[in-house]
């Protein structure tokens, strides 16, 4: 048949041509589709739901048991590693960074 897409022709030939509301010949699933659709629908918003209150408490959990003690070691021992002590007699607050000799080999072989 010509102008006819090869999967239209071979739905003819087998006898499973679907007719314009969209169910085959013999299909008693049809009437049933609706239903189903609405429960996917709503079993996905109850997914999408889930989904969005777990990340929620995964990133919850993971910067109480990360970030938190990780702050309280650091202001137990006073530490401060951005530096941010005031000095009234300082000229600047620039950090002079330590030279060092290193081959460019060593930039070119990382790994």
């Amino acid at each position: 048949m010509a102008g006819v897409h090869p999967d239209q022709e071979r739905e003819r030939q087998a006898g499973t041509e679907s007719d314009p509301e969209g169910e085959t010949p013999g299909d008693s699933f049809g009437a049933v589709r609706g239903g189903i659709q609405a429960v996917v629908a709503a079993w996905m918003a109850v997914v999408r739901a889930v989904s969005w209150l777990i990340a929620r408490v995964v990133a919850l959990l993971a910067f109480v048991i990360g970030f938190v003690p990780y702050s309280i070691v650091l202001r137990l021992v006073r530490f401060d590693p951005l530096d941010r002590d005031l000095d009234p007699e300082a000229e600047s607050y620039w950090s002079e960074t330590v030279a060092t000799n290193r081959e460019l080999d060593e930039f070119r072989k990382q790994y």
